[in-house]
């Protein structure tokens, strides 16, 4: 493809300079004229278009073509500078397409990697869509057609992405690979594609809602909640970026991520605040409309069933940044004053608060590892309260699990969890298509 495109435009350029000599027998004001028309097309699909290569090449061929007959670098004719021009290019890109096919192909690898990075990059688009107006306090048009029409692009192409990556995933286990065998990481990638197809059809379902039922709160009180809006959008778009950026430079992942979550929870509780804060529109006389309230009704629902879906992305992205740190790792500080404490290290520092760690019994504690036990002194039952609130906190591992050699205990705990996710996922299909056959 890339030869095809350099070859288009290197042929445009060279007959646009030929042209550009050949017209007023190389009049220099003429050729000036020519170059600088010729200029705006290929300068444009350099700039403008998906092909910058054609268009890089073309403003080259033009300007080294007519450059090179009027400054007499070489003493021959416009046309023979064509022909060396046009032929210098065919050989060169014939020698590079037969050394890329032959010698150096292109891995499945790479284009897996590639193919997971667009697919990231896409639903990074997306997700700018669907945080659409958080940039100031001003209602939301959740019907506007651009950004559906920009929201339908970046999903198509996201769902064309993560399609070529599953076709790419079966070839990496056959290529001779130095390292060993690619099996361990097909498992990861695959349950990295299965994470994002889940995030691309949460946000299709988002979108979905908000244009069969509306969005009270982003149709009425965008301007009150805008900031908390801007603060869940900016901690997705940064979590994707660190993990499109570590999958294509290997780079290990920054320890700490901003928090979507705490920020999704802040959201729907400022909501829920401005919505108590507002007069009741019974008491207007809107209660004897009652198909504006059900509209109303319609909107605020569709809302709260549009906020699920964004808590279900949060979760899965946290899963893909777990599933991201077993393939490159976590720049995780293990010991001093930024290592990130434990449930126990905290409640440890609580006044009046005393832990202690008790030896595990039973199958169940086997599984689970090690319980915390606190006592408060005072007999306020303070710290009893937090255990029945938190259950067993455990500080997420990317080891494998457990001690025994049988091969579920070595399979790491994200990819666990996913597998349970895809179990689920698969039940509910089914009990949806055999609702569909009744």
């Amino acid at each position: 493809m890339v030869f095809i495109l350099r070859g288009i435009g290197t042929t445009l350029g060279c007959l646009w300079g030929w042209a550009a000599l050949e017209a007023r027998n190389g009049n220099r004001i003429v050729i000036a004229a020519m170059v600088c028309v010729g200029l705006i097309p290929s300068t444009y699909v350099q700039l403008g278009s998906k092909y910058p290569k054609a268009g890089m090449v073309s403003i080259v061929s033009i300007c080294v073509l007519a450059l090179s007959v009027v400054l007499q670098t070489v003493p021959v004719s416009p046309t023979e500078t064509f022909l060396r021009r046009w032929s210098a290019f065919l050989i060169g890109g014939t020698v590079a397409l037969v050394v890329e096919i032959g010698f150096l192909p292109v891995k499945a690898r790479t284009m897996l990697v590639e193919s997971l990075t667009a697919a990231i990059r896409r639903i990074s688009e997306m997700e700018t869509c669907v945080s659409a107006g958080t940039e100031e306090g001003v209602n939301v048009d959740v019907y506007s057609p651009k950004i559906l029409e920009q929201f339908e692009r970046a999903s198509r192409k996201a769902n064309a992405a993560l399609a070529a990556a599953g076709l790419f995933l079966p070839f990496c286990s056959k290529e001779p690979r130095i390292k060993g065998s690619f099996e361990g990481l097909a498992g990861i990638y695959g349950e990295i594609l299965f994470v994002l197809h889940q995030i691309v059809d949460r946000m299709d379902n988002m979108v979905q809602l908000q244009t069969a039922y509306g969005s009270g709160p982003l149709e009425e009180l965008n301007a009150q909640i805008y900031p908390y809006r801007r603060h869940v959008a900016g901690s997705i778009n940064l979590t994707l970026f660190a993990v499109q950026n570590s999958l294509v430079t290997k780079l290990a992942l920054p320890q700490f991520f901003p928090s979507a979550r705490l920020g999704h929870l802040r959201m729907i509780n400022r909501v829920r605040e401005v919505v108590q804060q507002r007069p009741n529109q019974s008491t207007n006389g809107n209660a004897s409309d009652p198909d504006r309230n059900q509209s109303v009704h319609r909107k605020y629902m569709a809302w709260n069933a549009a906020s699920a879906a964004q808590a279900e992305i949060i979760e899965y992205l946290e899963e893909l940044i777990d599933l991201t740190k077993l393939l490159v790792g976590e720049n995780e500080f293990r010991s001093g004053l930024l290592m990130r404490n434990t449930y126990n290290d905290y409640i440890q520092g609580l006044p009046g608060v005393t832990t202690k760690r008790t030896e595990s019994r039973g199958d169940d504690c086997d599984r689970n590892g090690a319980m915390a036990e606190t006592r408060s002194e005072d007999g306020d039952g303070f710290a009893e309260a937090g255990l029945q609130r938190f259950g067993t906190v455990r500080r997420r591992r990317l080891t494998t699990i457990g001690s025994a050699g049988s091969a579920e205990d070595k399979v790491p705990a994200s990819l666990q969890r996913i597998q349970s996710r895809k179990i689920e996922a698969g039940i509910k299909r089914q009990a949806t298509n055999e609702g569909w056959n009744r």
